[in-house]
Formats: C-alpha cells, sequence, structure tokens
C-alpha cells in the first residue's frame, strides 16, 4: 500500500484556503497531486486582472471533465462567470463557405488567441492543452477534434442531455445526437440550471457585462441547420442562433 505523501496529508489544511487566496503555482500543484476535488469546490470563483487592467471573474466548471492533450483528464476546468469587454463576431464578413465553422473561426484563430496573451503570465504558463470536438458545419453529422487552450462552451456543455432532446427548438432536436458528440454538461451549469429546456428563459444563463448589462453569448456550436448561423445565449437566457458575422459577447473557458 502506498504511503500518503506529506502534501497529502496536509490537504485538509489547503482545504480551508479560499480559491481566491491560491496561485496559480499552488492550484497547479494540487491539480497535478489529484486533490483538486478535495480541495475546491465547482462555483468556486477567483478574479485575475488582464494585462489591460480589466478584472475578471472566474468559476470553476468542474473537476476531471476535459481531456487533454497527452490523454489524461484536466483536473480543473474553469470558465469566466460574465462577459470580457468587448463583442466579437464568431466568423468574418468575408469568409464563403462555412461560416460557423469552429476550427477555421476568426474567433478561435483571432479572438482567444488575444485573449491569451492578456491572462497574467502566472496563469497562462500552467493553461493545459487539451482536446474539443466541434459539429463540422451545416447537413453534417461529423465533428473535428482541435487542441485548444481557451474555448467557448459548446451547447452540450451547458445543457442536459435531455434538455437538448426534448428541446422545442426544430434545429436542436432534430439534431440531438449530433449536438450531443459535442461533450457532457459541466456540474457548474448542472448545478444551475439542471435540465432546463433550452427555449425556456433562465436567469441562470444570462452573463453580463463590467458595467452590469445582459448581453448575448457566443457558443461554440455551430447551427447544423444553416451554414450561416451559430449558436449563442440570449440577454433572457434562451438558446438561439444568430448570423456567425454578427458581434456578440465571449466567456472562454480553460483547463489546469
Amino acid at each position: 500500500m502506498r504511503n500518503e505523501t506529506k502534501f497529502e496529508k496536509n490537504y485538509d489544511v489547503i482545504h480551508r484556503k479560499q480559491l481566491s487566496n491560491v496561485s496559480w503555482a499552488e492550484i497547479k500543484e494540487i491539480a497535478d497531486k489529484g486533490l483538486a476535488e478535495k480541495t475546491f469546490r465547482v462555483g468556486d470563483e477567483k478574479i485575475i486582472e488582464l494585462t489591460t487592467g480589466e478584472q475578471v471573474t472566474l468559476v470553476i466548471l468542474g473537476f476531471n471533465h476535459d481531456v487533454k492533450k497527452n490523454g489524461n483528464l484536466a483536473a480543473i476546468t474553469f470558465g469566466t462567470k460574465n462577459m470580457i469587454d468587448g463583442r466579437f463576431e464568431y466568423a468574418s464578413w468575408n469568409k464563403k463557405d462555412n461560416h460557423n465553422n469552429w476550427q477555421d473561426s476568426k474567433i478561435r484563430k483571432f479572438y482567444l488567441k488575444r485573449f491569451e496573451n492578456l491572462l497574467p503570465n502566472d496563469l497562462s504558463v500552467n493553461i493545459a492543452t487539451i482536446n474539443k470536438v466541434t459539429i463540422v458545419s451545416k447537413n453534417s453529422t461529423d465533428i473535428v477534434k482541435t487542441t485548444e487552450k481557451l474555448f467557448l462552451p459548446s451547447l452540450a456543455e451547458i445543457l442536459s442531455e435531455q434538455a437538448i432532446k426534448e428541446s422545442n427548438i426544430y434545429y436542436i432536436k432534430d439534431s440531438a445526437t449530433t449536438y450531443l458528440k459535442e461533450g457532457k454538461q459541466y456540474e457548474y451549469w448542472k448545478n444551475k440550471i439542471s435540465k432546463l429546456v433550452p427555449n425556456n428563459y433562465n436567469k441562470a444563463l444570462v452573463k453580463y457585462t463590467n458595467e452590469g448589462c445582459a448581453s448575448d453569448w457566443w457558443l461554440r456550436s455551430p447551427c447544423i441547420d444553416y451554414s450561416e448561423l451559430s449558436l449563442y445565449i440570449s440577454t433572457i437566457g434562451t438558446i438561439d442562433a444568430e448570423y456567425s458575422r454578427e458581434s456578440y459577447s465571449v466567456s472562454f473557458c480553460f483547463c489546469i
């Protein structure tokens, strides 16, 4: 039988610390030791300051949920509680085909890279590279696997399997099997919205700007029925689809 290390014996001491008071280096060490779920809780928050001076609140979405590039589980998934300043188009205006293709989208290839560069260094050096799967685009049941540091959540990572299968939104219900390939609901959202049907209002899905205004925010998922549309969450907490060239807010995620 393996003897516990000194670090493991003392995890109760670490447990008494609030996430907000633990450094990113400590968080990484706790994650690597397999003690993240014992030390922190889903919904715990930590404020960071971007290099622009903007303050962003991060929240734990789940533990051992996402798969790293090396095949191991990432210990912790974080997401921004509300919005990053600004509004951003999912895809470029001049993109002629597959406007809502995540792999080649402007939001993935340009904006998320920009946000990564704005993170404090002590955080960015500890972010894991993970695998994500996303529907290819219109009228396709195929998925594409990408490697990400920052990413947007998919429909299936926000809503329950039941909510997607029973949705009154035809382009979600009719393609439920395909949308469910994009991941599983994070525990944070399971706790917040349970089995919410996606056409129903729920204030827990509403996110706000730093000025306190509710704002639409993009999901990673394309709208399968229309190549020009991608899914987003509205200012009243419903799922909808909009032209990918429109500018909406962003709430990104990452793993340690």
